[in-house]
């Protein structure tokens, strides 16, 4: 545990009020500073460097235009895909799919997604990168599709 650079605990009132002259009666209250609202979440992180000495160490992300968003690609391309992977797969597992996209059940999904099998990799691989980027909707649209043609 780092130690704190203050012997108090820190209070950092958040208000509505937008008038500098309602700081003193905000400090006298016992608050060691404030943040007014509408905020944006850097200030916020800012006051927090300022009273606790945090320093944060941000990742540094792809442009979106560069970042390998497989499932939008798979989204884009994927109803002939999906619809030909998806026709070796039995009608009630395509079913038990749709129901568990519905009902939100991830670890469903993940179980029906290990069902798939070994000759049908793609498929399965396609549906786990759609999953662990939370894209359930598509998945769902993609069954109710197949299931429905």
């Amino acid at each position: 545990q780092l130690p704190i650079p203050h012997s108090h605990t820190v209070i950092i009132a958040l208000t509505a009020s937008v008038f500098e002259e309602k700081r003193p009666e905000i400090l006298a209250a016992g608050c060691d500073d404030f943040v007014r609202k509408p905020f944006a979440e850097e200030a916020i992180f800012e006051k927090m460097a300022q009273y606790l000495g945090v320093h944060y160490i941000y990742e540094d992300l792809p442009e979106p235009t560069t970042a390998p968003w497989r499932f939008n690609a798979l989204g884009e391309k994927s109803d002939s895909f999906f619809k030909e992977k998806m026709a070796l797969m039995p009608t009630n597992w395509l079913i038990a799919l749709q129901r568990a996209t519905k009902n939100l059940d991830e670890e469903l999904v993940l179980q029906l997604i290990e069902q798939i099998p070994e000759n049908n990799i793609a498929l399965a691989d396609a549906l786990k990168d759609l999953l662990d980027n939370f894209r359930l909707d598509v998945i769902l649209r993609l069954s109710q599709l197949f299931l429905n043609s």
